[in-house]
């Protein structure tokens, strides 16, 4: 299906943590799953690992022409890096975030990256930001 397998298993992570998450008793009034605020101060090796690649591969992106070519609107170029960068300072400086936060801005684009530039550095980099990326939420649960 062309998706790098660790995105695969980020992706279900991620599903399942918000499978945990979602059960309520019946008379909670909460937020739905994927709105689910989780703690990050646990396992903060993984985490600050997680960090460190994901800064790596919005400096690599930032200086590659292969990244560029991916858009047709060099505009959409400038939005992918700046949702990365968002969720990048979310996920580094805060102690809570929604899981959705972590999936969509940094995990789908991660995915992307690697997906669609797997022999080059930058992709070889996402890869690897993913593979950490699940090593920290694994450590959540």
């Amino acid at each position: 299906n062309g998706i790098p397998p660790s995105y695969e298993i980020t992706l279900s992570l991620i599903q399942n943590a918000e499978g945990i998450l979602e059960f309520d008793p019946p008379e909670s009034k909460t937020a739905p799953a994927s709105d689910r605020i989780v703690t990050l101060d646990h396992n903060k090796i993984a985490r600050q690992k997680a960090v460190e690649a994901i800064q790596e591969v919005i400096a690599e992106a930032e200086k590659s022409n292969e990244f560029g070519q991916l858009f047709s609107d060099p505009n959409e170029r400038i939005v992918v890096l700046s949702e990365m960068k968002s969720g990048l300072t979310i996920f580094k400086d805060d102690t809570v975030a929604r899981l959705s936060t972590i999936r969509n801005f940094i995990a789908d684009k991660l995915a992307m990256i690697a997906n669609r530039l797997p022999d080059i550095a930058l992709g070889v980099l996402a890869k690897k930001a993913i593979d950490l990326l699940e090593a920290f939420i694994k450590g959540l649960f």
